[in-house]
């Protein structure tokens, strides 16, 4: 996959989320509480991976400053 694809895969996922958030908002404003969904915790858990591989990489770069 090239860094391009990776990139638009990621605003994909971002719109995806935001969706689903504003349903969650939506259904929080109608009083509906329900747990967090597996499939979310599935989507959290990956995104905690994959933040966790770029910062790896990040520490591997020459003269990275680190926040």
């Amino acid at each position: 996959m090239t860094t391009e694809k990776f990139v638009r895969r990621s605003q994909i996922i971002a719109e995806h989320l935001s969706e689903i958030a504003m349903h969650s908002n939506q259904d929080e404003l109608d009083g509906v509480q329900q747990p967090l969904s597996p499939h979310f915790r599935e989507v959290v858990s990956a995104q905690e991976r994959l933040l966790n591989a770029v910062e790896r990489l990040l520490e591997k770069l020459p003269s990275r400053i680190v926040r």
